[in-house]
């Protein structure tokens, strides 16, 4: 094993997203030193590549729709959420959103405009169309704004190292330890803040969305290092993600805007399902979409994949409106527009997330969190366009903080020993000797299938016990990894780093879905079908007490009582906080 790299930097941030970049650029106007850390290549890799579905703003009379107001997009958030969502990060967001549209236009980002005024589409969720786009890749050109303006910052250094742990002294974050994978070099990073922007955990199911390295580091290391994960239960599922060809698998096909241009989904007998499950047919939000079509699924009038069909000759010049979907399907062998898609549920975005407040701090000093890897803005389930200005919005809060933080603080001391118990479980992965029979992508493999067939979309109490007891079996295989000892680039040494943070995000998960014992949103129980708003209008919490999860319950953030009008009026009475034995 190679010397250790030291680094000092006043703010550390873990991610090189939307989010990520956003918070590295704000804390750097504070003529202070930061240190932007991604995994894999840096602006060529993330989720926020991976972004179509808009940018959801409030642009008034810049837009095509002046009487779109903040108000209704409140509402529709609230609703959206199935009302569980902290509504003082939903202020913040539809405050600060449209500023955020402009400053991007100034970094370069072309935004589609009609005669002078912002493109808007509509999505389901949103009243009014209001998803700002850019030539239909608006993730992909946000991203190389982005990661240009930090290329010319003279205060970003960028790394490309897998953090392994993040470093506590004195109740406060000191810093991180990380992995490169080039060379096998370990790497301790001291910093005054640390700004958490490492996207979703996806890659926990089977089918997702999501790029491979969405594997929910940024909720292992928060949780470690003692903070606390709200909401875990909510995983959100896109409903339309490719089931077949294999080599397509999980790539989005837009449902959200085709639908209304007259796209019909179909089940294995060329029959349109989706209104015997909810009265808006084809169209409702996800958590609906998704819940119906895996419901049909599981009837067994499925597709020869295991999925649904999705039919889209109807809609005129297809291949044209979305160049970067259906068009890329047709290269890949899909006779589009006239053969029908095979489609089912995937993995999408990650609801809960790290506790942070309106500053984006977390539960440990000097950690903060932005962007998917905190939670819970969006409640139960996430209306489409609103991930996008989320990066952004909490991204800027986030740095600035981080930085104002480190400013009124002094260098960490740390041992020179702190981190000794890290490099040794890295250098231990590369030392000589028996091999043992199990390689890691085979328990990664394992542990996908066991969260999208018994914690994905259709949760039951006997399948989530089931999948809590497979997870334990899963984590006593550790001790019999087989791993490539090679030190360049070896993805082995990765994922044998990763899997062990993976099986303990899916028991958090697996326990948080089991103790709600209600359905809401993106969280759907089989034996406990019916929303519940006077036991279960509340968070759940996971947190670490003497090395062991614990899961309590705390209050909503309320700052408006709105309620539907077929709802009982919310009780605005703070419930006490409840802790659950599992």
């Amino acid at each position: 094993m190679k010397e250790i790299q030291e680094i000092d930097t006043d703010v550390l941030v873990i991610g090189g997203g939307s989010s990520g970049c956003w918070a590295a650029l704000e804390a750097s106007k504070q003529d202070i030193h930061v240190a932007l850390v991604n995994k894999y290549t840096f602006g060529r890799s993330g989720t926020t590549l991976t972004g179509l579905a808009g940018y959801a703003a409030i642009m008034g009379e810049l837009g095509q729709y002046p009487q779109d107001t903040t108000d209704i997009y409140f509402e529709d958030l609230l609703k959206g959420g199935a009302y569980l969502g902290e509504q003082n990060l939903m202020e913040i967001l539809i405050r600060r959103s449209r500023e955020t549209v402009l400053q991007l236009e100034r970094m370069g980002v072309k935004w589609d405009k009609i005669n002078g005024k912002y493109h808007l589409r509509g999505n389901p969720g949103n009243r009014f169309p209001r998803c700002s786009f850019s030539d239909d890749r608006t993730g992909l050109v946000i991203q190389k704004a982005l990661a240009k303006q930090i290329v010319k910052s003279q205060n970003v250094q960028v790394l490309e190292r897998k953090i392994t742990k993040l470093l506590i002294s004195n109740g406060q974050i000191a810093g991180a330890m990380g992995y490169h994978l080039s060379d096998g070099t370990i790497i301790r990073i001291i910093a005054k803040a640390v700004v958490l922007a490492t996207g979703g955990a996806g890659q926990l199911f089977k089918i997702s969305s999501m790029p491979e390295g969405a594997r929910g580091d940024g909720y292992a290391l928060a949780y470690k290092a003692g903070a606390a994960l709200i909401d875990m239960e909510y995983q959100q599922f896109y409903p339309a993600t490719l089931a077949y060809p294999e080599t397509l698998r999980g790539l989005l096909a837009p449902i959200g805007t085709c639908i209304p241009l007259g796209a019909r989904i179909l089940n294995a007998n060329g029959e349109r399902f989706m209104h015997k499950y909810d009265p808006e047919s084809e169209n409702p939000t996800r958590d609906v979409a998704s819940i119906a079509i895996f419901k049909e699924i599981k009837n067994g009038v499925t597709t020869p994949h295991g999925g649904v069909y999705l039919d889209v000759s109807a809609v005129e010049n297809v291949l044209e409106r979305y160049p970067t979907t259906f068009k890329d399907f047709k290269k890949a062998g899909i006779n589009l527009p006239e053969e029908w898609i095979e489609i089912c549920p995937g993995a999408h975005f990650t609801i809960g997330g790290v506790k942070i407040n309106e500053f984006c701090e977390t539960t440990v000093p000097g950690l903060y969190a932005a962007g998917e890897v905190a939670g819970n803005l969006h409640g139960a389930n996430r209306i489409a366009g609103s991930a996008l200005p989320e990066c952004s919005v909490f991204g800027q809060i986030a740095g600035e903080n981080a930085a104002i933080y480190s400013k009124f603080k002094y260098a960490p001391k740390l041992k020179t020993s702190e981190g000794e118990g890290e490099i040794e479980r890295i250098t231990k992965l590369y030392e000589p000797g028996g091999r043992g029979e199990i390689r890691p992508i085979q328990i990664i493999r394992a542990l996908q299938k066991v969260m999208y067939d018994k914690v994905g979309v259709l949760r039951t109490h006997k399948e989530l016990l089931e999948a809590i007891q497979e997870i334990e079996e899963l984590k006593g295989r550790m001790d019999n990894l087989n791993i490539n000892k090679n030190k360049h680039y070896n993805n082995e040494v990765l994922d044998a780093l990763e899997v062990a943070d993976m099986l303990l995000l899916a028991e958090i998960i697996a326990k948080a879905a089991l103790i709600r014992k209600e359905s809401r949103g993106a969280h759907y129980r089989e034996d406990f079908p019916r929303q519940n708003d006077t036991e279960w209008l509340k968070h759940s919490t996971a947190f670490q007490v003497n090395g062991h999860l614990e899961i309590s319950t705390c209050p909503i953030t309320v700052t408006r009582n709105i309620m539907d009008k077929n709802r009982r009026d919310y009780d605005r009475r703070e419930n006490p906080t409840d802790n659950i034995s599992i």
